[in-house]
């Protein structure tokens, strides 16, 4: 296997992974939640307890890291509706 010591030509606004992660995790309420999930906290409340954070803003960065597979949303009661948000392998 030969090493390759040049860049990769990446054309202008073409998507790489690394940019891509970037986008995603550089929001720090995204790689906070993340971090709590990784930890062991799985669960809208205990999200909500773990950090200073708003209804609303929690619910669309769940959103989006179970959208960009991030996080799986797994459904643990169903009356009423109660989900946890798991670690993917992607996430890992």
């Amino acid at each position: 296997m030969e090493l390759q010591t040049q860049p990769t030509a990446l054309e202008p606004g073409s998507a790489n992974a690394v940019g891509r992660m970037l986008g995603l995790l550089g929001d720090e309420w995204t790689l906070l939640i993340v971090q709590q999930v990784l930890e062991g906290v799985s669960r809208f409340g205990e999200l909500m307890k773990a950090m200073p954070i708003s209804n609303s803003v929690l619910t669309g960065r769940l959103n989006l890291l179970v959208r960009e597979g991030l996080l799986r949303r797994h459904i643990y009661q169903s009356n009423p509706l109660r989900a946890e948000y798991l670690v993917t392998d992607r996430s890992r």
